[in-house]
């Protein structure tokens, strides 16, 4: 078990849910994070139907955790406007009769149709003037002067859970998944695009969905490819996300051993495949998480994003960025200074010697070097 502390809001915790309804977090890293309470949720009602509230591109990715009773997609209310479809949503869940929501999302809009649903209980964060539409709220933390004190989701999530009277709850991350995923991976890994399944995985993932701030340059994924096929005997798979192809030319062009495979996989297929890689070289992103719930080494490049948030799980991580820049973390989605110093200024042979120093522990699994 790993402990978090209480907030010292004491609020009575409402009778145990029969009818739950839990609206999952929007972003792929954030889902992952919140595994540790979907987990303890499950385990500590176990008699109650619960219900997921989400969007449609994360069904996939959690469909396989045995966690839930019910799948409810965020966009089964289309046409109308943002107004009309949050209408829309409330009547979906008047239908159902919940007692109890608990809301992973800090925003107004998530809480809305909840509140207009008439769910009696309603757990949440107390956070951008949406407490009074809340039953049960969590205070998050603040300092003396009161604003918010980052801190890693996994803990700040579970503190939620106190409303329900659920307390000391294992934080480790996990995702489950369908095992036969792991045949039609073996096919489009080695069937299709040809790996050598006697050689180990190396990934990458150069992009980004928050924004461009938070991206390595193609040129420098390049640099380290090329340092990591001379040094190694490994499959070098790059993935991208959607909307990330334009990626493939640039980092492809600039590579001088040219033996790196570009996939674009389905999200259901990236918990088994990042379970079988040998390291994951990544910007702070959502992938990045999954290789957490994975339990797979890494090595993770920061720029503007604030580390407090996600400091968490690092035993098997190694953590690149600058450390003389006093901009540092603005939470941009794009430099606003234009230049992208925090990224650029992290060399691919400093990269290359934290992912060698990887590749050569074999507590994590032998990398035969190249003669």
């Amino acid at each position: 078990m790993v402990p978090y502390e209480d907030d010292g809001f004491g609020i009575t915790a409402p009778p145990s849910p029969r009818r739950l309804l839990v609206r999952l977090p929007n972003w792929i890293g954030d889902v992952a994070m919140a595994t540790p309470v979907l987990r303890a949720l499950r385990e500590a009602f176990p008699d109650a139907r619960i219900s997921w509230l989400l969007k449609s591109y994360l069904v996939d990715l959690v469909s396989g955790s045995g966690w839930f009773d019910e799948l409810l997609r965020l966009e089964g209310d289309r046409g109308g406007g943002r107004r009309h479809n949050r209408f829309q949503l409330s009547r979906r869940l008047r239908r159902r009769r919940f007692d109890t929501a608990f809301l992973f999302p800090n925003s107004f809009g998530s809480l809305v149709p909840v509140w207009l649903a008439g769910i009696p209980r309603r757990i949440g964060y107390n956070r951008y003037g949406r407490g009074w539409l809340l039953t049960h709220a969590a205070a998050p933390p603040r300092d003396e002067s009161g604003r918010i004190i980052p801190e890693p989701m996994p803990p700040y999530y579970a503190r939620l859970l106190r409303r329900l009277g659920v307390t000391g709850i294992d934080l480790r991350l996990s995702l489950p998944y369908d095992e036969s995923l792991d045949t039609e991976l073996d096919r489009r890994l080695y069937d299709q695009e040809g790996l050598d399944p006697a050689l180990p995985i190396v990934c990458f993932h150069p992009g980004a969905a928050y924004g461009a701030a938070k991206c390595w340059p193609p040129e420098y994924f390049a640099r380290l490819g090329d340092l990591i096929l001379e040094r190694f005997r490994v499959n070098l798979v790059i993935t991208l996300g959607p909307g990330e192809a334009a990626l493939e030319p640039l980092i492809a062009g600039a590579m001088q051993q040219g033996r790196a495979r570009f996939l674009q996989l389905p999200l259901g297929l990236l918990p088994p495949f990042f379970r079988r890689i040998r390291l994951l070289v990544t910007n702070d992103t959502g992938p990045r998480h999954l290789g957490v719930a994975m339990d797979r080494p890494m090595v993770v490049l920061f720029g503007p994003s604030d580390i407090r948030f996600t400091r968490f799980h690092l035993e098997k991580t190694a953590l690149v960025m600058r450390d003389d820049l006093s901009c540092m973390p603005c939470g941009r989605r794009k430099c606003p200074l234009g230049h992208h110093d925090c990224m650029k200024g992290l060399p691919a042979e400093d990269v290359f010697r934290h992912a060698e120093r990887i590749l050569c522990d074999p507590a994590h699994g032998t990398v035969e070097p190249r003669p």
